[in-house]
C-alpha cells in the first residue's frame, strides 16, 4: 500500500512540474518571455505558419529573430509548412526575409513541390515568379513538371516550360511527364509536351511507352497526333487483323491473336496499318468476347488483312 502511495505521489509531482512549465510558456499578455527556450519559440512559429496566423509569425520573427531556415524534427521549416498549408501571405513574408526558396524536407520536397501536391497554385505561381529551381526532385525522383502533368495544371506547365527544364526527367517508376499527363487524361498537357519535343519513346519500368498508354487509355486525339510524328526506330506490335469490310455504322470484324485476347478491352484504341506498317488511322474496340471482336473506325479506308496494334 505504501509503495502504491509513493508511486502516486511521484506522478502528482511530475504532473505538477509539467503544468507549471507549460504555464510559464506565455505571460499574462499571451506573449513569449524573452528568455524562453528556442525550441518552444520555434514550435510556436511552425504552428503559426501552419494555421496561417501572419500577425503571430511577424511578431515572433521581429521580436525574437529565430532561425527561419531551421527545420523541426519532422523536417518542416516555416516556408515548407506555409507552402504546404496554402498561406501565401506568410510565404511572401518569409521570402522577403530572404529564406532559401529551394529548401527541402525529409522526403526531398521543396516548397514548390508541396504547393503543387496540395493544389495551392497561387503559391506555386508566386514561387515560379521568384526564380525557384524547377529541376529539384524528391526522394521518389518526382519534380514539379511531373507533379503538374499528373494533376492537369496546364498553366503551371506553360510557366515551367519557360525555364527550359529537362522534359525527359523520369521518376522512380520510370515515368516521364507525358506518361503522367496521359494517365491523368490531360490531353491538352500531352499535346503541349509533344509540341515541345518530349521523348515519347521512353518506356517506364512496366515496359509501357506513352503511345502504349494512350492506346490503353483510349486517348483518340493523342493517337491522331502520334500518327504524324512516330519516328523511325519504333516497332509496330500487331495484336490482330481486319476480317471484314466496314458496315454503315463504321464497324468491322477483327481477329484478335490468341495471346492478346486477355489484354483487349472495350474502348481501347489501336493503330491500323497496311502490310508495309504504314499507318492508315485509328480504331476503337467496340465489342469483344471470346468468340469475336468488333472495331469501330472513322474516316479510315481499310482493307481485309490490315493489322491493328500499337508502336513500342
Amino acid at each position: 500500500m505504501k509503495f502504491f502511495i509513493l508511486i502516486l505521489f511521484n506522478i502528482v509531482i511530475i504532473f505538477s512540474k509539467q503544468t507549471f512549465f507549460f504555464a510559464q510558456e506565455y505571460d499574462e499578455h499571451g506573449e513569449i518571455p524573452a528568455k524562453i527556450e528556442d525550441k518552444i519559440l520555434y514550435k510556436d512559429l511552425i504552428k503559426s505558419c501552419e494555421r496561417g496566423d501572419i500577425e503571430r509569425v511577424k511578431f515572433l520573427v521581429e521580436a525574437y529573430s529565430p532561425d527561419i531556415e531551421k527545420k523541426d524534427k519532422k523536417g518542416n521549416s516555416p516556408l515548407l509548412i506555409s507552402s504546404s498549408s496554402g498561406h501565401i501571405e506568410i510565404v511572401k513574408y518569409l521570402l522577403n526575409k530572404k529564406v532559401n526558396i529551394n529548401i527541402q524536407d525529409k522526403l526531398g520536397n521543396t516548397p514548390l513541390n508541396l504547393s503543387l501536391q496540395r493544389g495551392h497554385l497561387n503559391i506555386a505561381k508566386f514561387l515560379l515568379e521568384n526564380k525557384v529551381n524547377v529541376e529539384l526532385h524528391n526522394k521518389s525522383n518526382s519534380n514539379p513538371l511531373l507533379i503538374a502533368s499528373a494533376n492537369g495544371y496546364f498553366d503551371i506547365i506553360k510557366i515551367l516550360l519557360s525555364f527550359k527544364p529537362n522534359l525527359n526527367h523520369i521518376d522512380e517508376l520510370g515515368n516521364n511527364a507525358l506518361h503522367y499527363s496521359i494517365l491523368g487524361g490531360h490531353e491538352d498537357i500531352s499535346v503541349l509536351l509533344l509540341e515541345n519535343r518530349i521523348n515519347y519513346k521512353t518506356k517506364n519500368k512496366a515496359g509501357k511507352s506513352a503511345i502504349a498508354l494512350a492506346s490503353q487509355s483510349g486517348v483518340f486525339e493523342l493517337l491522331n497526333l502520334f500518327k504524324n510524328t512516330i519516328p523511325n526506330g519504333l516497332i509496330f506490335l500487331p495484336i490482330g487483323e481486319i476480317t471484314s469490310e466496314i458496315n454503315e455504322e463504321g464497324i468491322c470484324s477483327i481477329k484478335i491473336y490468341p495471346k492478346f485476347k486477355s489484354l483487349i478491352g472495350i474502348n481501347q484504341i489501336f493503330y491500323i496499318v497496311n502490310e508495309n506498317d504504314q499507318i492508315k488511322g485509328n480504331g476503337k474496340i467496340f465489342l469483344t468476347n471470346p468468340k469475336f471482336s468488333r472495331l469501330k473506325v472513322e474516316n479510315v479506308k481499310i482493307n481485309l488483312g490490315d493489322k491493328i496494334g500499337f508502336f513500342e
